[in-house]
């Protein structure tokens, strides 16, 4: 009876340390996200930040100024951005690619969401890793790119997705060429 109980302790004292591990890497997560949010700013010149979401290594530039973060998701995949009039809003997270196999399966999966969701879809181009489509919502026009990388033997979509109005399409041209231009996925623990 004695070896039974000292092997049962032994179990629950192993438990006990994977569970504290994990706890202590969720927590370092956290932790990086918030020193992400914070030095978000460095390397990406003036006038942008580069975000990087500590996840799925989803990394992007986004404007430095006009745009207010919203709360991170508790899920920790991404960051949202709201401009200061409130009618523009921006995104970049990540996430496992788990509709499709394929890239081409991914893009023809985000275009029919889009569609199913009431957006007229008018250009789409893409190749290799990555794809892009845009289109019109109402009166605002919606941009989304996913480039597709591997980590830890696991598909990553890093997606960027942007709506604003059609009246500040000269205004947001920028926005979208340089959000397009930079993302990419990362390094870093497995997700």
């Amino acid at each position: 009876m004695r070896m039974k109980t000292s092997t049962s302790l032994a179990a629950f004292a192993s438990a006990l340390l994977v569970l504290a591990l994990a706890s202590a890497e969720y927590g370092s997560a956290r932790m990086r996200l918030a020193q992400a949010d914070s030095q978000i700013g460095s390397g990406s010149g003036a006038g942008w930040r580069t975000y990087i979401n500590p996840r799925f290594g989803t990394i992007a530039d986004v404007p430095a100024s006009g745009f207010r973060a919203n709360p991170p998701p508790a899920n920790g995949d991404g960051r949202s951005w709201t401009s200061a009039d409130g009618r523009g809003k921006l995104a970049v997270y990540g996430s496992f690619m788990t509709v499709a196999d394929s890239v081409k399966g991914y893009r023809r999966y985000a275009v029919n969401t889009a569609r199913e969701r009431g957006v007229c879809v008018t250009y789409q181009a893409g190749r290799g890793d990555w794809f892009a489509y845009s289109g019109f919502d109402g009166s605002n026009i919606v941009y989304a790119k996913v480039v597709v990388s591997r980590r830890c033997a696991t598909q990553i979509a890093n997606h960027i997705y942007l709506e604003y109005p059609r009246a500040q399409k000269a205004r947001y041209n920028r926005v979208v060429k340089r959000m397009a231009t930079s993302l990419r996925g990362g390094t870093g623990p497995c997700p």
